[in-house]
Order: structure tokens, then sequence, then C-alpha cells
């Protein structure tokens, strides 16, 4: 063999070769696992332009608001705080996010899917949109039912939807972005507790006492009316104040000045095994009840101080005192 051949057959052998190492590059890469892609890939840059959260639902919508330095506040509530750790929360699951297979593109599937429009009669989704500073939509979901653990979206109002894997959780009305219950107190560290009519004069009051958690109330009364009342009435009043929420919430500075009238018609107080007292004014509010919160606890008083709230109807009968007895015949 000459050297002009055995020169030739080292090229061909070398470019062979060559190609059989790209061919097992490629094939290997074609083996190795994909990074998933992000349903939002870009959102955490743009985290810092968003200053509101839009959470559409059944014509109804929860508005997230940014104070612009970390906190959150829920429009609908006359700007009460919301809970810091849910929003941010909400954001991070968006982060991650991520689109896991591609379903259909047919509208007239969205709604078995609950992915079509959330203002729709029947409509069982719900959609996120986070608003700019400029009030531009950088981006926004709907969120369908879930299947598994992942979950039907559809992105930016595109036809397309996805099967999405990652935790998202909307679920909730207003009252669960917002902080609660409103006192820091369990039933059983509330000794004592005193309803007053602040309505009558002289002031009328029913006071329950016990000296520890396992022994049941015992209660006195100035009551002109003959009341209803049994030991297991301060227990349940104890326990309306442990899991006291709230519905709605109102700003007091800023409501007008005709509404800005309150006038307190009943008081009800907790008072704890260390003396810390929470309280309720009933107050008499657009015909509706609704009360203030007053507290030893300066904690208490520096965030809920400048508040209206309205509970519900069975909330607000549990932390008032029972039935006048009827005349007898």
């Amino acid at each position: 063999m000459t050297a002009n051949n055995r020169r030739m057959y080292v090229l061909i052998f070398g470019a062979v070769l060559s190609a059989i190492i790209a061919a097992f590059m490629t094939f290997s890469d074609a083996l190795a696992p994909k990074p998933a892609m992000k349903v939002f890939p870009d959102l955490k840059l743009k985290k810092a332009d968003i200053i509101a959260v839009n959470i559409d639902y059944k014509n109804s919508v929860i508005t997230l608001i940014s104070d612009n330095i970390g906190g959150w506040y829920v429009g609908e509530m006359d700007g009460y705080p919301a809970l810091k750790a849910r929003v941010e929360t909400l954001f991070t699951d968006l982060e991650n996010l991520e689109l896991a297979e591609i379903k259909t593109s047919d509208a007239a599937k969205y709604p078995e899917l609950w992915v079509n429009d959330v203002n729709q009669e029947g409509a069982q989704g719900k959609r996120i949109s986070l608003v700019g500073k400029d009030g531009n939509i950088i981006a926004n979901l709907t969120v369908g039912k879930t299947e598994g653990d992942k979950i039907f979206i559809r992105k930016n109002n595109d036809a397309q939807v996805w099967l999405a894997k990652g935790k998202l959780d909307i679920s909730g009305n207003i009252t669960s972005w917002v902080e609660e219950p409103l006192f820091p107190v369990t039933a059983n560290q509330i000794r004592k507790i005193t309803l007053t009519d602040v309505a009558v004069q002289p002031e009328e009051e029913l006071i329950f006492t016990r000296e520890t958690a396992e022994v049941p109330f015992s209660f006195t009364s100035n009551a002109k009316m003959k009341l209803k009342i049994i030991p297991e009435d301060g227990t349940r009043i104890a326990g309306a104040f442990q899991d006291l929420v709230f519905i709605n919430a109102r700003m007091i500075n800023e409501l007008n000045s005709e509404e800005a009238t309150l006038t307190t018609i009943f008081k009800t107080e907790a008072e704890t095994e260390n003396g810390d007292i929470f309280g309720l004014n009933f107050i008499n509010f657009n015909d509706e009840i609704w009360f203030q919160t007053f507290s030893s606890v300066a904690e208490v008083n520096e965030k809920q101080g400048g508040w209206l709230y309205k509970i519900t109807p069975q909330k607000l009968i549990s932390l008032l005192p029972p039935p006048a007895m009827e005349d007898e015949p």
C-alpha cells in the first residue's frame, strides 16, 4: 500500500468516525431530559412592574393592589391589608408553573375543562390578570379544573388549552385573602365576658366569669328584662371570640360625614387569664350591624382601630346575649 493510499484511508476513517460521534451525540441529546417550559418564563423579571392582581370568577372580582413598599391590600374592602404571605405564594406558584401537555384548541370543549370565559353563565373557572404600572396586562391566565396534580389552563387568552404542572391556590372568597381571625385568643383563655347594652340608661350588663377553662361560667346581670341565661351561653360567646372572622370591612376615615355618624348600641368584651381585653362595639351603620374592635393589646388596636367590620348574621347572634323570657300569662 502506498503512502498516498494510507493517507486516504486515514482521512476516510477519520471522517467516518467523526460522523459516528456526531450521530451519537445527536442521539444522546434527543434522549436527554429537556428543561420544562414555564408558563410565564419571564414573570420573575416583570414582577417589580406589577401593581395589581385581578382574580375574576362568576361575575365577581378580587383586586389585590400593591402599596409599592412590599405590601398588598384588597380593593373591594376599602384597601384592607391583604395576607402578604398568600400573595407572595401566588407569585411563586405562577413563576414555577410548567407546561406539561398540549390539549385542545376547540372552544366548544372549553366549558367541560372550565377554561371558558369566566363571565359566561355557568362558568366554573377563574382568571388571574397581572396588571402593570401603565394599566397594561402583563399576563393573564384562565385556570380550569384539575387532573391529578395538573391544571387545565389557557394563557393570555390564547385558544390553546394546556395541562400545566404545579400548584396554584386561588380558592376561597375575598375574606380568604385577608388576615383572620381578628383576635389572637382562644376560647379556653377567656375568663370573663361582659355584655353591655349601652342603648339604655343606666347601662345594663350581663357578666360571665370562670376561674379556669375546666369549669363552667357563672353569671350575674343587672338587666331589668329577664333573660334565658344558662352557663353554656358564656361558652358560646367565648368560642365566637376565638373564631371571629369578617365578611367585609370599611375604613372609617374614608366614610362621608353622613355615614360617619356612628353610634354604639351594644358592647361585648372578653378578658383573658393574662388580663388582655378584646372587645366589640356594635354599631348601626346604614341600617346594618357592623362593629369596631378595641383591645388592651396595642398591636390589635393599631391594626384594626380604623376599621368597621361586618360579620355573618349567625356569628353576630353568637356574640349577643340570650333572648328575653316570655311573660307568663
